[in-house]
């Protein structure tokens, strides 16, 4: 096979490469980027384009991303930073995904802690999360399985967590958390909206309970 001289698009083409976990492939991909195999790190870098990673994918897919990025198999810590496009990842997810995300982010398995920290777009979770879920969230965070301590500080936007939660839920949360299981306990300033099926220590702050 002859030896590849890209691994990214210039223009408006259909490349196909093997991943070899090599990093940073297609960085300003303008075009449609396949990647057959594992990839490295940053996959995606400053994307406009389409790529498609059939394989696990490192650390730092899609950062600066306005393309679309679809990854399907694992991918590592800080997915979407800066996200400004779409980002799908069908596996598991690590930390940190959706940071300063404002784009579209959806990962089809579970993620760890820091979930949608200042996100302004659109994250949905369809597993568990990690702690620290929605930490300055001003978009959109759904969560559809359960999500660890210390969910919504400083949010400003909407969290629904489709499961239960865990310690110190709502410090100085300003806009609206739903939990339809239970919330373990309440932050003692929790504050803003909070909806939940039960809360097992609310410490005197006013909830809704969901009927």
């Amino acid at each position: 096979m002859a030896k590849e001289k890209t691994t990214t698009t210039e223009k408006d083409e259909v490349l196909t490469i093997e991943g070899k976990r090599r990093d940073i492939l297609g960085k300003n991909n303008i075009g449609t980027l396949i990647i057959t195999g594992d990839a490295g790190e940053f996959v995606g870098s400053g994307n406009k384009g389409t790529i498609t990673v059939i394989g696990k994918a490192g650390n730092g897919v899609g950062d600066t991303n306005k393309g679309t990025i679809t990854i399907i198999g694992k991918a590592g810590n800080g997915v979407g930073a800066t996200n400004k496009g779409t980002i799908t990842i069908i596996g598991k997810a690590g930390n940190g995904v959706g940071a300063t995300n404002k784009g579209t982010i959806t990962v089809t398995g579970d993620a760890g802690k820091d979930v949608g920290d200042g996100n302004e777009g659109t994250i949905t979770i369809n597993g568990n999360a990690g702690k620290d879920v929605g930490n300055g969230n001003e978009g959109t965070l759904i969560i559809t399985g359960d999500a660890g301590a210390h969910a919504g500080e400083s949010n400003e936007g909407t969290i629904t967590v489709n499961g239960n939660a865990g310690k110190r839920v709502g410090h100085d949360n300003y806009g609206t958390i739903t939990v339809t299981g239970t919330i373990e306990e309440l932050h003692k300033y929790a504050s803003g909206t909070i909806i939940a099926g039960d809360v097992t220590e609310d410490h005197g702050i006013p909830w809704t309970k969901i009927t």
